[in-house]
């Protein structure tokens, strides 16, 4: 962003909230709904030039829960993947609940135990998943629903080998 022809973001003059530069802290005024249960990128590495991805069901499908905690904040959790969330009858009476009282019972404010098992998909693994394309006008309509139905899902990539 540019003012009067100097950088915004360093202009020694302006002042910053919060000072350090990240989000402000989270208090009691703050409430975050997290998904959890769903297939999720839950932790990175690299190595050997490419990048490893830890795959659990400890997230939305798309969040890491751990990421979604804010601490300080009242955290509520549900088993929900994260597109469904606003869509959920659950979490409607639940911010209905915390917008008239600041609390809500619908929702538990511990972390819901994955029991899914973790597996690890690399860089070279999800390019050989979806190698593939999708030739849209040669689809039919149930075919289209379908590919539409599966869109939020986790590819089959993230789920561990069967024992």
């Amino acid at each position: 962003m540019r003012s009067n022809g100097r950088d915004a973001d360093h202009d020694p003059g302006r002042r910053r909230w919060p000072p350090h530069g990240g989000s402000p802290p989270a208090d009691a005024r703050f409430a975050s709904i997290i998904g959890t249960g769903q297939r999720t990128a839950t932790g990175i590495a690299r190595s050997g030039g490419q990048f490893h991805y830890e795959i659990s069901a400890a997230g939305d499908g798309t969040v890491a829960a751990v990421r979604a905690t804010l601490p300080g904040a009242r955290n509520y959790y549900l088993r929900c993947e994260h597109s469904e969330l606003p869509r959920s009858e659950l979490v409607a009476r639940a911010v209905i609940e915390l917008l008239h009282s600041g609390r809500t019972r619908h929702l538990p404010q511990r972390p819901i135990a994955a029991r899914a098992r973790h597996s690890r998909v690399s860089d070279a693994d999800l390019r050989r998943a979806f190698a593939g394309k999708i030739d849209w006008t040669g689809l039919r309509t149930a075919e289209r629903r379908r590919y539409f139905e599966r869109l939020s899902a986790p590819p089959p990539i993230y789920w561990p080998p069967r024992r």
